[in-house]
């Protein structure tokens, strides 16, 4: 309780403390230097997100999906780290995907496309590195990478910038795993406001 008062009296407080959430939990560090941690038990709840002001609060997006194809599992996984700055205007994004195809026989599939999608819904834009495609509207940054006779194919991303007035982030993956005339697609999302 003396945290969340100090926070809503002391703003001043709020250059020496960071703060991070995970889904609908928020977390106060009174320094830095302090870890995340991903245990459950470990964090503890000081109420609604509501208490601290939006544009400091730092999004995680994760998700994954496993699935049967052939006589193995394909399996596709991401960790998306967004940093709010500039007053809430700018979110930068951070994080990995992989997609992989568990049968031993065949110990290679034909081929694995993956499509990772970021998208930031309000007035915005957004800027990604090479490689990464964005939509007209500037809202969607998409990456998208096949790869033949392989197991698996993965992504590692950093320094994509979303401006403007930001109301919903969120990373999707897509990946279509093929061998001979067969292919399975499968695809997991994770979102939240901003």
């Amino acid at each position: 309780m003396k945290k969340i008062i100090s926070l809503v009296l002391g703003i001043a407080m709020l250059a020496s403390m960071s703060v991070s959430a995970f889904a609908d939990t928020v977390i106060i560090y009174q320094d830095s230097t302090d870890t995340v941690s991903t245990i459950e038990s470990d964090v503890k709840s000081i109420g609604p997100s509501k208490v601290v002001p939006y544009y400091l609060v730092d999004i995680y997006l994760s998700n994954d999906k496993e699935s049967t194809f052939l006589n193995g599992n394909v399996f596709i996984t991401f960790d998306t780290y967004i940093n709010g700055r500039n007053l809430g205007y700018t979110y930068v994004a951070e994080g990995k995907s992989m997609s992989t195809w568990g049968g031993d026989n065949p110990y290679n599939i034909d081929k694995i496309t993956m499509k990772d999608t970021l998208t930031a819904t309000g007035v915005t834009s957004i800027s990604a590195g090479s490689g990464w495609g964005i939509n007209i509207g500037g809202s969607n940054a998409t990456y998208i990478s096949e790869i033949e006779n392989h197991w698996h194919v993965s992504h590692q991303f950093e320094n994509i910038e979303m401006n403007g007035l930001i109301l919903y982030l969120s990373h999707t993956v897509e990946t279509t795993f093929k061998y001979g005339s067969s292919n399975k697609t499968i695809n997991c999302k994770d979102s939240s406001p901003a």
